[in-house]
């Protein structure tokens, strides 16, 4: 999600003796509704049509503060092109396939330097991404490249119940994903899938049985373990998935 091997900007060392070619076309321009219309009339299940929008809402509303904008009138540039799309429904797509009750993820690395977008070149993390970011858990590493994407960012801060450290959960797989851009530090995002663990209620003092805390296991879950960011929900028992970018 975080982990990536595509700059907003496009770069080519030029053409080879002999060798020509048309310039690739433009990114396809679209709104929140348009892209909603295009989710909600797919074959796709209910909850992944459910997830996408919401990425896509809290998309445009960020995108919408930084230019001043309503969500539903803001045009999307690259991250309204078909690749973001497939980016975001995969995303919702490979949760629900694995069964995920809750996602985490470790605090994001901001990343540095500067890209190119529509608007000429723009400071790392973008506006929007910063936009996004806001109320949630984030580290610098010193990379100036763009670690974090306003589509990877939307991710996250949508359906991570908690960011920072790694949640109580018996791990029961782990994968990994590697960009193509060199850093100085691995270049891969990695995923913890395992159930969960709660505690159980403490019992009044002086109740015969009376242990203390313990834990149980709860559902499924995958994230890097995480606390809350302020206002969201605590994670319920289930399966899990713990994410964690790049040099986080």
């Amino acid at each position: 999600m975080a982990a990536h091997g595509d700059a907003h900007d496009e770069v080519h060392e030029g053409p080879a003796p002999g060798h020509s070619h048309a310039p690739a076309p433009p990114h396809p321009h679209r709104t929140l509704p348009a892209i909603r219309e295009l989710i909600l009339r797919s074959a796709l299940p209910d909850p992944v049509k459910a997830s996408a929008v919401r990425i896509f809402t809290r998309l445009a509303e960020a995108e919408g503060r930084v230019h001043g904008a309503s969500p539903d009138t803001v045009q999307f540039h690259d991250v309204g092109a078909v690749d973001a799309i497939v980016d975001i429904v995969g995303a919702c797509i490979g949760l629900h396939r694995l069964g995920i009750d809750t996602v985490h993820c470790s605090a994001l690395p901001l990343g540095g330097g500067t890209v190119s977008g529509p608007h000429g070149r723009i400071p790392v993390p973008a506006p929007g991404t910063a936009e996004l970011l806001k109320g949630f858990p984030v580290v610098d590493t010193g990379v100036k490249r763009e670690l974090v994407t306003p589509t990877g960012a939307a991710i996250l801060t949508t359906l991570a119940a908690g960011a920072g450290r790694m949640p109580p959960m018996t791990v029961e797989a782990v994968g990994y994903g590697a960009g193509t851009m060199d850093l100085d530090t691995p270049n891969v995002i990695r995923l913890f899938v395992g159930a969960g663990l709660r505690r159980r209620p403490r019992r009044r003092p002086g109740r015969a049985g009376d242990r203390g805390p313990g834990r149980d296991h709860g559902g499924r879950h995958v994230a890097p373990a995480l606390r809350p960011p302020h206002g969201a929900p605590r994670s319920p028992p289930g399966r899990w998935t713990s994410v964690s970018p790049p040099s986080s």
